[in-house]
């Protein structure tokens, strides 16, 4: 609460990114309850969390905007915020990391919040805009379905593997990292996707990360067994994990496994809601269903191990 960055104007407070200050733009962010309303435009179904794109005024023109914001929580989770850092505090720092480690995130433009007294009553991270995204998620799903074909689907692991080596080796875990978590931009005159992470709250800053802290960070990803052993692999550059990597990811992955299963008992409610708003007309391809044809062998191959196919 006290760090110099911090700007204030009445109830508000800002932590603006370096180089992105200008005149008025304070009086810009505390308008932003107001600019939400009346100018945004949802970006994702609305829940406890919202996500808005907005025209920012800024500096004589205007930013093409996302606006998150996150929603009242707990005394006991803001007593940890006034100590850690808001949600919306964390993605905005962790992102000025990544971005000066030249891994891909968008980029963070501010933090707003207003406080009263040690309760958190309104919390934003305001990035930068990034047209013609998709995830991680839904390109699978659509490979699976549309061009089940090895190459396109290896050039795709490629990347986010590298990207993620990449986030690593800059010294972040990110403690979320699912397949929506991974945002992706084809670049049109190249095999290369250009990935960028998201929601980074959740994320720690470790130099160095040891293996096993990398294993359990991948254990989130949801890939066929096949393609994960591959995945693993172009992690590495192209070598076999070590054992602690492997055990650490495969603990987690079940760990992980039995936390989501119990997820409608933890929140029937909120899971209900999300039933109802699924629109999807036909689930993805899952398990023995997806199968990937290979030009080099001339044959389709199984996106899972024959253990996971039994």
């Amino acid at each position: 609460m006290t760090d110099d960055a911090w700007q204030t104007r009445g109830a508000w407070r800002f932590c603006i990114a370096p180089g992105r200050d200008a005149p008025g733009l304070d009086e810009t962010l505390s308008r932003l309850p107001f600019l939400l309303e009346k100018e945004s435009m949802p970006l994702a179904p609305p829940g406890r969390h919202r996500v808005d794109r907005l025209a920012l005024p800024f500096g004589g023109g205007s930013v093409d905007a996302v606006v998150k914001t996150y929603g009242v929580q707990s005394a006991w989770r803001d007593r940890l915020a006034l100590q850690n850092g808001s949600k919306a505090e964390r993605a905005f720092r962790t992102a000025l990391i990544l971005r000066a480690a030249g891994v891909g995130t968008p980029a963070p433009l501010a933090v707003v919040e207003r406080w009263e007294g040690s309760r958190l009553r309104e919390s934003r991270l305001v990035t930068a805009f990034v047209p013609g995204l998709t995830n991680l998620r839904d390109e699978l799903n659509r490979l699976y379905a549309e061009a089940p074909l090895c190459a396109p689907l290896m050039d795709l692991l490629q990347s986010v593997a590298r990207a993620i080596r990449a986030l690593h080796d800059a010294g972040i875990l990110h403690r979320d990292l699912g397949n929506q978590n991974i945002a992706l931009r084809r670049d049109p005159d190249s095999s290369v996707w250009q990935v960028l992470f998201l929601d980074l709250n959740r994320a720690r800053h470790v130099p160095d990360p040891p293996p096993a802290l990398r294993g359990a960070d991948l254990a989130r990803l949801d890939l066929p067994s096949d393609f994960r052993r591959v995945f693993h692999a172009m992690y590495f550059h192209g070598y076999a994990p070590p054992p602690e990597f492997s055990d650490a990811e495969h603990k987690t992955r079940a760990a992980f496994d039995r936390h989501t299963a119990w997820r409608p008992f933890r929140h029937p409610l909120r899971e209900a809601r999300l039933r109802r708003m699924e629109t999807k007309p036909t689930p993805p391809l899952r398990g023995r269903d997806i199968w990937i044809w290979d030009d080099r062998s001339g044959q389709a191959i199984p996106a899972y191990t024959s253990r996971d196919r039994r």
